[in-house]
């Protein structure tokens, strides 16, 4: 709550996911978007967050557009908790990863849900179908119930 913008990421090590590679990948492929390497990433966020006020959060463009998989049914029993009236699409951009750039005010409708650690599951996670999952794809529907816009990244020769 002391902040303006939060970061989120985080090493991406994952049991559910055999292939040490694939995350290897898929690590490098985040942490170029949002801190960089090949570019000043962070730096070009937060300049864009201290310029655009209706800026709620800022995540990697995913060349897969993803679905809900097997997280709709929760989703949209949260959505409908924080006040989403709206239908959840079908396709949509999300921060894959859970990884990305945010205004704490544009997370204002997650925190308004009250979770606590019981809502959670248990480790090891299961690869899909959680309260995890869902809350990932409705970061950006929060971001825009809190009155924010959302914005991805594309780094030249990272996205594959």
């Amino acid at each position: 709550r002391g902040y303006d913008v939060i970061g989120h990421v985080h090493g991406k090590r994952s049991l559910g996911i055999d292939n040490g590679a694939m995350g290897d990948l898929w690590r490098e492929f985040l942490w170029q978007h949002l801190i960089g390497d090949c570019h000043p990433m962070m730096d070009l966020i937060l300049g864009r967050f201290a310029i655009d006020r209706e800026l709620g959060i800022v995540f990697p463009d995913d060349p897969h557009l993803s679905d809900w998989d097997d997280n709709q049914e929760i989703a949209a029993r949260l959505a409908a908790r924080m006040g989403i009236t709206e239908p959840l699409p079908p396709f949509f951009d999300f921060p894959i990863g859970t990884m990305f750039w945010a205004r704490t005010e544009a997370l204002r409708p997650l925190r308004a849900l009250g979770l606590d650690w019981s809502d959670y599951p248990s480790e090891p996670v299961p690869i899909d179908g959680t309260i995890l999952h869902a809350l990932e794809r409705l970061l950006p529907f929060a971001a825009r119930q809190a009155g924010y816009l959302y914005a991805t990244t594309h780094v030249p020769g990272v996205t594959r």
